[in-house]
């Protein structure tokens, strides 16, 4: 996507744009520095953003008194390579095991986690769990604050692949009312085993995307949609957002019984393309290798992933052939199917 540039990101009051806070100097400086780029892309680089002369434009915002003249000797950060990320990430781990208070501990084993470092696993699947206090890293959060930790902390547990990881994970969804609870509870829950990707949870997530209530708002006609009106996403949108977190949090762990799928195709062709967009994008990124196209192949693969999708294709062809395939898969059909 190019000619689109968006500013001042981590910058808000939540919902809305209040004078004090777009009026502060450094805000309007963004304004100021933006247009100047948007004016230099559509004058030398055909809207292209990162086609313009940056140092053209610092030189500009310096001469201007909005920057300090040592930016011009600013450099780039190197990006690291793999080899020197993953020494960054074994001195991180150091720091988790030599931490001296509960405060770093967490903070070292959610940095480990979002890395895909399962070293602080426990300490990762003890915080979901609630057996232990979060220990607030910072004060003044405001609006919403603990709520989002949450789902760092989840998403943290699930990218460490961990053994441990699953059981809290899964609690934690059961804990959810899919219906009731603001959506980024819901969210907390979907995310952490949608980054774990593991095929036993998916008959959890199932359950709770077939509870009444949850599922079948995706659209198929445009005029079968009433105005939304107001501020915000609004009921309406609240409930899809619900159903697609469940369906795609389903998908990536294998699915159950295509539940996973038909919901996001059904999404797929939403006259809203926000929606639709959404739900293409998740049906591309998890499904499975082109190559693995009949349900014969996929059983062959050592991916449990692989081989749930596949039994799920042969259980919408087939449902007795499913279940007594699952039967040779695991001593628990019903888990599977």
């Amino acid at each position: 996507m190019g000619g689109i540039a968006v500013i001042g990101l981590g910058k808000g009051v939540a919902r809305d744009v209040v004078p004090f806070t777009r009026m502060r100097a450094d805000l309007i400086n963004e304004g100021f520095a933006i247009g100047l780029c948007a004016a230099e892309a559509v004058r030398s680089a055909h809207g292209e953003f990162r086609a313009i002369d940056v140092k053209g434009i610092q030189r500009k915002l310096v001469a201007k008194g909005n920057l300090p003249p040592e930016v011009l000797e600013w450099k780039d950060d190197p990006e690291l390579s793999d080899a020197e990320l993953a020494r960054v990430v074994a001195g991180i781990g150091d720091g988790y095991r030599a931490a001296a208070t509960p405060e770093a501990r967490q903070a070292y084993a959610i940095l480990l986690g979002l890395l895909g470092d399962a070293t602080g696993a426990e300490t990762l699947a003890a915080l979901v769990d609630g057996e232990v206090s979060f220990a607030r890293l910072r004060k003044g959060v405001g609006y919403c604050g603990e709520a989002y930790d949450r789902i760092g902390l989840s998403v943290a547990l699930g990218r460490t692949k961990s053994p441990c990881a699953l059981a809290p994970l899964v609690r934690q969804l059961l804990r959810v009312d899919p219906v009731a609870d603001p959506f980024r509870v819901v969210r907390a829950a979907t995310l952490g085993l949608e980054a774990l990707g593991d095929p036993r949870a998916a008959k959890p997530l199932a359950e709770a995307l077939s509870r009444p209530g949850v599922g079948g708002w995706a659209c198929a006609r445009l005029k079968d949609l009433a105005p939304l009106g107001g501020y915000g996403v609004g009921s309406e949108m609240e409930r899809c957002l619900r159903e697609l977190a469940l369906a795609r949090a389903l998908y990536a762990c294998g699915d159950f019984r295509g539940l996973g799928r038909r919901t996001l195709e059904a999404y797929a062709k939403d006259p809203r393309g926000t929606l639709a967009e959404h739900a293409n994008a998740v049906l591309e990124a998890y499904r499975p290798p082109n190559a693995l196209s009949r349900a014969s192949d996929g059983f062959a693969s050592s991916d449990p992933l692989v081989r749930r999708f596949a039994l799920n294709e042969l259980f919408e062809k087939d449902p007795a052939a499913a279940i007594a395939k699952a039967k040779t898969m695991t001593g628990d059909p019903d888990a599977y199917l």
